[in-house]
């Protein structure tokens, strides 16, 4: 027998080590040298460079081979910490068991309950060993269909219970939880405030911008038939309102901050007198124009004639805005004291029956209230004591 077959020199499991390291060129050398596997793993790289590899390489299967320093950092445990983490891998293939054990038992279930068309092509012959492969894929695509609905029916939920309003104290959501930049902006109170912000720059923008006009004499008049308190009165309630719209949307980012209800109870009175007033304003403000603008004469190259006109249409649609964040506030108001005076208890459902009779009372029906029987002994008790007398001196 050669060396090549000598199992305790160069083998062919020596050579196919070499050549998985990318060291094939070593393999007449080893074998010339006759050395064995377990050689191999404990030479030095000086070693290996005399065998004909360079420095390099002779590193990199230094690294490779020596195994020995490699099962040197392997830590080794107790037998008891051993036994408990395979008492841990039990316990997890045993729930995995039973949720394999109870999703085969669904799949059966659908087999059994239901015509196995809906899994199968009924023209096909098909074995049990195959039906099933085919009911438990149909039913995973079921399961995931279930997944995609709940979770959009989840979406669906968080939705709704944004906008919604009845998280806390007059509509506004519990003190103390964190802010929602996204929910803050689609809250119909701010969209309304910020449309509300808008009309009031248009308004007095325009009247302040192109509402006068220069006569020859140098002075100014005011394009709404020479009537200074026309334009005057459209610059304030729009100036105030757009003051009013600023406080207003920073008193909505607070509302949800606000712990006292006594607090949100004044914002929300507030919003709502104001609101109201302020519509009425705007009420009157587009009647007032209206009928200035109506009297007036057209000025020269219509001067301003756009500006004056727009906002006397965007005076009419304040009316409305204003309006409708009234009758928000008005909810509000009306579901803050709703919550207040509900009873905080829950009514009975029999009724005021009174109490129940006693099992032995021949009268079934008399009631007698509890504590009854105490308390005639302690009547008939001092019934029997003798009155006390005051002594006589």
């Amino acid at each position: 027998m050669s060396n090549y077959f000598d199992p305790f020199g160069f083998t062919k499991q020596t050579a196919t080590l070499l050549r998985g390291l990318g060291a094939s060129e070593l393999i007449v050398e080893c074998k010339k040298r006759n050395i064995s596997t377990d050689v191999l793993h404990e030479l030095t790289v000086q070693e290996l460079i005399m065998l004909g590899t360079d420095s390099k390489k002779a590193e990199e299967l230094k690294n490779c081979l020596n195994i020995r320093k490699r099962r040197s950092n392997i830590v080794i445990t107790n037998v008891e910490d051993r036994i408990e983490h395979f008492l841990e891998i039990i316990k997890d293939a045993e729930q995995q068991f039973c949720l394999i054990q109870a999703f085969m038992a669904y799949c059966r279930l659908r087999l059994v309950k239901e015509k196995i068309n809906i899994f199968i092509d009924p023209n096909k012959c098909l074995s049990a060993s195959k039906v099933l492969p085919i009911a438990v894929a149909a039913t995973l695509t079921e399961l995931e269909e279930v997944n995609k609905n709940l979770s959009e029916l989840n979406e669906l939920i968080l939705r709704l219970s944004r906008n919604k309003m009845d998280g806390g104290a007059y509509g506004g959501g519990k003190a103390g939880a964190p802010f929602d930049p996204i929910a803050f902006i689609q809250r119909p109170q701010v969209i309304l405030r910020a449309v509300c912000l808008l009309f009031a720059i248009i308004v007095f923008g325009c009247i302040s911008n192109k509402g006068y006009i220069e006569k020859p004499d140098g002075k100014d008049v005011c394009l709404y038939n020479g009537d200074h308190n026309a334009c005057n009165y459209g610059i304030g309630i729009g100036v105030l309102a757009f003051l009013a719209s600023i406080g207003f949307l920073a008193g909505e980012y607070l509302f949800e901050q606000m712990s006292s209800v006594k607090t949100r109870k004044h914002f929300v009175l507030l919003d709502l007198g104001f609101s109201g007033f302020w519509a009425f304003l705007y009420f009157v403000g587009f009647c007032y124009l209206t009928n200035a603008w109506n009297k007036s004469e057209t000025p020269e190259n219509n001067y301003g004639v756009n500006n004056v006109q727009s906002a006397i249409a965007f005076s009419f649609f304040s009316i409305f805005t204003w309006a409708a964040c009234a009758w928000f506030a008005f909810q509000r108001f009306k579901q803050g004291t709703d919550a207040a005076f509900a009873p905080s208890y829950e009514a009975d459902p029999v009724g005021g029956t009174g109490y129940t009779s006693y099992p032995d009372a021949t009268d079934a029906g008399y009631q007698e209230p509890p504590f009854g029987q105490q308390q005639q002994q302690q009547q008939q008790q001092q019934q029997r004591m003798p009155d006390f007398r005051a002594p006589a001196y």
